[in-house]
């Protein structure tokens, strides 16, 4: 962990108030982290808000790592939410892929930006994981790995096996407080190393103020590093250890990138090209992916549309499954690719550091590598360019689909409405049509029951009610015309009753008690009157034998306890009950 503020404005000696200290860690800080997302064409302009969204975070995390995080995130957040998420993500890859243990820092600390004292201890731990240098003997008896810092121990073996013994007049016994740090020659000498167009004699004198004035200004026009310590405190004593070996990581940071491979500037702009075309085809990736979320939820739309329609619904859920399945296998294909490419680009990274002394039958190797794998590039997006297509072709079809299957619900909907306004309109002709109907029917019926007092006559008889049914204009048409029927026949059988019975009593009357001279008046009534069948009718009960006594006839008189005689007939009493006389 950094030294902290209050240990570092206490040494004795120290002339650098607090802010100044933190001002300078910051822009060491920033510079450092510049210099690593370089590789990925972007920055940050300040330390405290530069990761804030958290998207510079998991660029310098994946730099820093040499890996891609793998992992989907918000690349343009605007809600706190999604911000620390994104921070997250790129602290849990440092932790779990870089190896950086004990953060002292949460994602909330770097989206509030609150705490520039969090944020430095931060990048102390990031500069110790990521850049802390071989481990040196310091020259002293020192063995490797020990020693009250193993950073700082690493930090003055490095200066010392850089320098080596081509500079006898620098003295680095006595560490970072050795003269040779104080008299800035150590600077310069490794801006000489650096850079073969610094001359170490030339640039060092006599004066440490002028040499330490003359290390930094070297120092930022060679190696890009900014000055964050004062020459004059330098060249005094007056900076502290940390200040120091912040300087002397740059310096260390600028020589690693040179052996990494900024001389060979070819095959470093080609590692760009190659970055930049992974980038694009990340870009290709997300959008394909949106297009797989919106035909997701386009099919998905279409189901949900489907399901009061016809039995098509499951043809085309499998159908949505099918395109599901190709795309779950393109983008496995996809994932397969771009892991080959990162072996590809981590194995180009691993031989960077070697091209220095590779000839030119190595470079062409490189080169044909290089072709085969745009070659593959395109034969991938090729490919994806079809599946897209395919898709597309598909999602033709599938709404074709759907429009066929809406017409037809459509269709089918008119037609149900056209088949219940025609049976409206037969229920409507049938109501009007029953009511008629029974309306005559009654009127036959009534016309009918008008007819018994006529067959009646000369009897003390009333007349039977014709009982009808209650009109029920919910009732099926053959259950009403049953019942009306069933009314009709009941009063055809009385009526047909009561003439046999005024038949039989007529005749009955005309053959014992017309004499005669009746006979002779009654002929004419006869022959006119009456019809021919009635007549056979009379002739046949005229001949028929008589009743016996006990079985008094239709007509009989009987003679009741007083003496005298009644009808008993049996329309006008009832059984055992004796009718009374006109």
């Amino acid at each position: 962990m950094s030294e902290t503020i209050e240990e570092h404005s206490q040494r004795p000696g120290n002339k650098v108030s607090i802010e100044k200290w933190e001002n300078a860690q910051k822009t060491a800080f920033t510079h450092w982290i510049n210099t690593m997302l370089a590789r990925k064409k972007t920055k940050i302009d300040d330390l405290q808000t530069g990761f804030q969204d958290g998207v510079k975070l998991i660029q310098l995390s994946e730099v820093l790592v040499g890996k891609p995080i793998g992992q989907r995130f918000v690349e343009k957040p605007k809600l706190k939410a999604h911000k620390i998420n994104n921070a997250y993500i790129g602290l849990k890859f440092l932790q779990d892929a870089g190896g950086v243990k004990n953060l002292t820092i949460s994602a909330e600390n770097l989206v509030a930006a609150e705490f520039l004292n969090l944020i430095l201890g931060f990048c102390w731990q990031l500069l110790k994981t990521f850049q802390e240098p071989p481990d040196f003997d310091d020259g002293e008896g020192n063995e490797k790995g020990k020693g009250a810092n193993t950073y700082e121990a690493r930090m003055l073996g490095w200066v010392k096996k850089t320098l080596g013994d081509k500079y006898p007049d620098i003295n680095l016994n006595d560490g970072f407080k050795s003269s040779g740090f104080q008299s800035g020659k150590a600077l310069i000498a490794l801006v000489a190393e650096f850079d073969s167009s610094v001359n170490y004699a030339e640039n060092s004198g006599a004066d440490a103020h002028t040499n330490c004035k003359t290390a930094l200004n070297l120092a930022n026009e060679k190696m890009g590093i900014p000055g964050i310590i004062d020459a004059d405190e330098l060249a005094d004593g007056y900076v502290g250890d940390k200040q120091l070996v912040l300087y002397l990581s740059l310096m260390y940071n600028a020589f690693t990138d040179k052996t990494k491979g900024a001389s060979v500037e070819s095959l470093a702009a080609k590692l760009t090209e190659r970055e930049a075309h992974l980038r694009v085809l990340k870009e290709e990736n997300l959008k394909l992916k949106e297009n797989i979320e919106i035909l997701t939820n386009n099919l998905a739309l279409l189901q949900s549309q489907y399901d009061e329609t016809y039995s098509n619904h499951t043809n085309l859920s499998l159908a949505s499954k099918e395109t599901e399945e190709k795309l779950t296998a393109l983008k496995e294909e996809w994932d397969s690719c771009r892991e080959q490419w990162s072996e590809e680009i981590s194995k180009l990274k691993s031989q960077l550091a070697t091209m220095m002394e590779a000839d030119d039958s190595q470079c062409q190797n490189l080169q044909s590598e290089w072709d085969k794998a745009q070659a593959e590039r395109d034969k991938l997006r090729e490919e994806l360019k079809k599946a897209k297509e395919q898709l597309t072709k598909e999602k033709e079809e599938l709404e074709a689909k759907n429009k066929r299957l809406v017409q037809n619900e459509r269709r089918a909907r008119q037609n149900k409405e056209e088949l219940v306004e025609i049976m409206s309109k037969q229920q409507e002709v049938f109501d009007m049509s029953m009511s008629e109907f029974r309306k005559h029917f009654l009127v036959h019926v009534a016309d009918m029951n008008t007819w018994r007092p006529y067959l009646e006559e000369d009897r003390n008889y009333a007349a039977k009610p014709v009982s009808l049914p209650e009109s029920k204009s919910d009732a099926a048409f053959n259950q009403q015309v049953t019942e009306l029927l069933a009314v009709c026949k009941t009063e055809n059988r009385t009526l047909k009753d009561l003439l046999t019975t005024y038949e039989i009593e007529t005749a009955e009357i005309v053959s014992v008690t017309i004499g005669v001279k009746q006979k002779r008046t009654k002929k004419y009534v006869w022959e006119q009157e009456f019809p021919d069948d009635l007549k056979d009718k009379i002739t046949a009960s005229s001949a028929a034998p008589k009743r016996p006594a006990a079985s008094p006839r239709l007509g009989s008189k009987d003679k009741d306890k007083d003496g005298k005689a009644e009808n008993i007939t049996p329309r006008n009493r009832k059984r055992g009950e004796p009718s009374k006389k006109k």
